[in-house]
């Protein structure tokens, strides 16, 4: 495990990532040990960005197990330019781009990707269409509100995390969902914790480290269960 921490700093610098003629914002927090983190932020529509407390949350989770993360902003949010949409396939599109960018930079053959709430959608999508992708961690997948995929697209290992409470992701259904495929699916359940995570913060850190922290350098995931958490 590296320290990414300097002067009690978190080693992070704002990114501009190229994408169809304009530039998303993002955040890149530096790490040295494979894979790399893809981290999909909420809604579009619904103020969702890259600084919201659980999109951080999975970024220093990996921080804390030396991988280096993006996290970004989709067309349209915060500084990033372009008309603001909740077309889970343009999420898609700007999740891909980030995903070169964080190649480009860290050098990595293959990557993580996370997403919160909406931001499960373009993971999803992201993963059953790029080989490059060799894990993904959902948090929270809004299946009450969102028409999402299902895991059977997705041959990667799944962790999914939900919270107890949560009104838009039951946790009963996602272990449906998962038993369906299993062993690839896991999912954890975060006691007390609701949509917000406000009481699951630090679990959820916790799982994102071990989720990441599971695979030793030079390991192939892509034909195993899903990491442990």
């Amino acid at each position: 495990m590296v320290d990414q921490t300097a002067k009690g700093q978190l080693l992070e610098r704002p990114v501009i990532v190229p994408h169809e003629g304009s530039c998303l914002d993002g955040i890149f927090l530096r790490g040295v040990d494979p894979p790399p983190l893809l981290v999909a932020s909420p809604h579009p529509l619904l103020g969702g960005s890259m600084q919201h407390p659980v999109v951080n949350e999975i970024a220093y989770g990996a921080a804390r197990v030396g991988r280096a993360s993006l996290r970004f902003d989709y067309r349209g949010v915060g500084a990033s330019e372009g008309e603001v949409s909740g077309d889970p396939e343009r999420a898609t599109g700007d999740t891909r781009a980030a995903l070169e960018h964080l190649i480009e930079t860290t050098g990595c053959e293959s990557v993580a990707i996370a997403g919160y709430s909406f931001g499960c959608w373009p993971a999803l999508l992201l993963a059953a269409r790029e080989p490059r992708i060799d894990r993904v961690l959902l948090v929270a997948p809004p299946r009450a509100s969102l028409a999402l995929p299902d895991y059977a697209s997705v041959s990667v290992p799944i962790v999914v995390v939900v919270g107890s409470e949560d009104a838009l992701a039951d946790p009963a259904r996602e272990r449906a969902l998962a038993e369906a495929v299993h062993p690839r699916v896991r999912v954890e359940t975060i006691r007390e914790a609701d949509h917000t995570f406000r009481s699951g913060l630090v679990e959820l850190c916790r799982i994102t480290e071990r989720f990441l922290g599971a695979g030793a350098r030079g390991s192939s995931s892509r034909a195993k269960g899903p990491p442990s958490a």
